[in-house]
């Protein structure tokens, strides 16, 4: 959602008059700022919130591959098997642990 800034601020100005209040050119300015402060700090949370909801969906997508147990196939002796075939079910736990691990870590973390 944008602001119209002239419409606010002509909307300032009517409940300035409105009131009796002095609608001089520094109080404009002072209102002109004040939404100048207002649109930057909403853009930075637009930011922010859009970063979260990017960040649940990989969260997301990786929680459904983990509860659907999407066993990936291996290489085993030139063919292609399911992991469990080739390293048992304890392969597969620590497999789904470090998708979950990798999953959990901050974006730019080498570990």
């Amino acid at each position: 959602m944008t602001i119209d800034t002239q419409k606010l601020l002509n909307l300032f100005d009517t409940a300035a008059q409105a009131h009796g209040w002095a609608s001089d050119q520094g109080t404009r300015a002072q209102a002109q700022t004040a939404l100048a402060n207002y649109q930057r700090t909403r853009g930075d949370l637009e930011q922010a919130l859009d970063a979260q909801a990017a960040e649940i969906a990989r969260l997301r997508e990786v929680l459904t591959a983990i509860e659907q147990w999407e066993i990936p196939l291996v290489e085993s002796r030139g063919e292609a098997v399911p992991m469990s075939v080739a390293y048992g079910s304890n392969g597969v736990r620590d497999y789904f642990r470090g998708v979950a691990r990798a999953a959990l870590k901050p974006e730019g973390d080498p570990k």
